[in-house]
């Protein structure tokens, strides 16, 4: 697979768009709206492993922790990203959308993965919360989002 220089720019113009969209995002009801989307997700899997958990908007709360979800805390930012990555790749419309939805999936289940995990750390220790949740998961999701798009690229280009 080789990109050509129309790809690369529109690459380019579509990464600064994105950044320039996540911005806003950070501060728009948007970002109010998946924040507290993302709360309800950190909800159910709380609840599901046995917690009693009570959430106040974007805020879920078991325990005595308070755990406040915002608009960095969603999969909005790497799924921008892996939207470029498949706008940039010469494969047909279908296929990326395909991608784009595997990848919602996933990277909402490694984000509650990611979340559930912070929570407890939290509960348990807060003197290593802000270290596992910079210096681990947000590198994580990234990577995460980086190999999901590569696997994609690779098994499309070898089938």
């Amino acid at each position: 697979m080789q990109l050509s220089l129309k790809r690369i720019v529109i690459g380019i113009l579509s990464l600064y768009v994105a950044l320039q969209w996540y911005s806003i995002f950070l501060v728009s009801n948007i970002g109010v709206i998946a924040s507290q989307f993302t709360a309800k997700t950190l909800f159910w899997s709380l609840w599901i492993i046995g917690k009693d958990p009570i959430i106040e908007k974007s805020l879920v709360i078991a325990d005595s922790t308070r755990f406040g979800i915002i608009p960095e805390c969603t999969i909005v930012a790497p799924l921008l990203l892996l939207i470029v990555g498949a706008l940039i790749t010469p494969f047909s419309f279908q296929k990326k959308i395909r991608i784009i939805f595997i990848a919602f999936i996933l990277l909402s289940l490694i984000n509650i993965i990611r979340l559930s995990s912070l929570f407890f750390l939290l509960s348990f220790d807060s003197q290593y919360y802000e270290m596992i949740h910079v210096l681990i998961w947000q590198p994580i999701i990234i990577i995460s989002t980086m190999v999901i798009w590569g696997w994609w690229v690779f098994t499309e280009t070898i089938s």
